[in-house]
């Protein structure tokens, strides 16, 4: 036999004794009725909680203890008169019409939570079809963003090779020269991709974890410049340092490609005939890192999605060798600094992208605690 159904059975009793106590304890106050909605009241209970059986043998015990308890001639089924009689016999009733009532009851609510289980389930699995479909697109995506990327400067590289490589003698050396300097220049575009390819893949997998050190500002902004001063021969860069050295606890080589990424882009969509500048403000809470230029800037609807992945400006095409990966490898790094990037228009003319980065008082503390051990 199922054993749930004995431990619902030596429930069903359990509730039964306690009524017959009950009723008993106080029997010098209650009336035949009053005894009967006391024993429903336990068929309530039992019926609630077990089976169709077990509340229909609550219901005859009930009735059968109330003849037998409570009504004379006492401790015999005999029954002396109508009313009596009428009474155990709408108890009954009543008793399996709760019992109806209560296992209809249990068993719309066991539907409900059924059909809810499917929901979720449902939800869930909706959920994941539709994590999973923009897993798909981004990564279809991103290799369309790379096919997009490699096929422009791998032509390049190609086919200034190619011409070098087939009869040198019929090339001047300044046409040497522009061909060997496109190829360079070329390469450094695949390696910038390359690198925010891999960056945007590391910054994104679950295990990854920003390995901070401290590091001086200054320097990391001079080594960006040296990454980039390819593209400024032409240009001048100013650099406006505050006169105290800023140290932040960060990872110097991902700060170092926001810069490298952000110089890139002024470069690229500035005049020439301006300068770039790189302001760096520090205050008690952040210190915030600038780049301003005097390009036409981005229309106010778009500074934010600037930002986001695979986004690009289709204005006048100025933009077509972007791959829309680099400014969103750049809010991310940023992030994950626990700090903050935005975009903004001078209404006189020009562009800037400012980040800021948490400003930490324990680097001195650390030190010397370091140095006294």
């Amino acid at each position: 036999m199922d054993f749930q159904f004995l431990i619902k059975g030596g429930f069903t009793i359990f509730v039964i004794i306690v009524c017959t106590l009950a009723s008993i304890f106080f029997r010098a106050f209650l009336t035949e009725g009053d005894v009967a909605m006391i024993y429903l009241l336990g068929v309530v209970t039992v019926s609630s909680r077990c089976s169709w059986g077990h509340s229909i043998f609550a219901v005859m015990m009930s009735v059968a203890l109330t003849n037998l308890l409570f009504v004379p001639p006492f401790y015999t089924f005999d029954v002396e008169n109508v009313r009596s009689f009428t009474t155990f016999v709408v108890m009954f009733l009543v008793g399996s019409l709760v019992t109806w009532l209560s296992m209809n009851l249990r068993r719309k609510i066991e539907e409900i939570r059924v059909k809810e289980k499917e929901r979720s389930l449902f939800l869930m699995q909706n959920e994941e079809n539709r994590v999973k479909s923009e897993k798909e697109k981004m990564k279809n995506d991103l290799l369309s963003a790379i096919a997009h990327d490699l096929r422009t400067p791998l032509s390049s590289i190609a086919g200034n090779a190619t011409v070098l490589l087939q009869d040198t003698s019929k090339i001047n050396d300044t046409k040497k020269i522009e061909m060997l300097k496109t190829i360079s220049e070329e390469a450094f575009r695949l390696s910038r991709l390359v690198e925010n390819i891999l960056s945007i893949t590391k910054l994104e997998s679950s295990d990854f974890n920003v390995k901070k050190d401290w590091y001086p500002l200054e320097e990391i902004i001079s080594s960006s410049i040296t990454r980039v001063e390819k593209m400024y021969l032409d240009r001048k860069l100013e650099v406006n340092f505050p006169d105290k050295m800023v140290m932040l606890h960060i990872d110097p080589v991902l700060i170092e490609q926001v810069l490298i990424n952000l110089l890139e882009n002024a470069a690229k969509y500035s005049p020439a005939d301006f300068p770039v500048k790189i302001e760096v403000v520090p205050d008690d809470s952040f210190v915030t890192v600038s780049i301003i230029d005097k390009g036409k800037g981005v229309p106010e609807s778009e500074l934010i999605k600037i930002f986001d992945k695979f986004y690009r400006l289709h204005d006048d095409g100025t933009n077509m060798d972007s791959s829309g990966i680099g400014l969103s490898v750049c809010r991310t790094i940023i992030k994950v600094h626990e700090g903050d990037i935005k975009a903004e228009n001078f209404q006189s003319g020009g562009f800037m992208v400012s980040f800021t980065l948490p400003v930490s008082e324990k680097f001195i503390e650390e030190k010397e605690i370091g140095l006294e051990v």
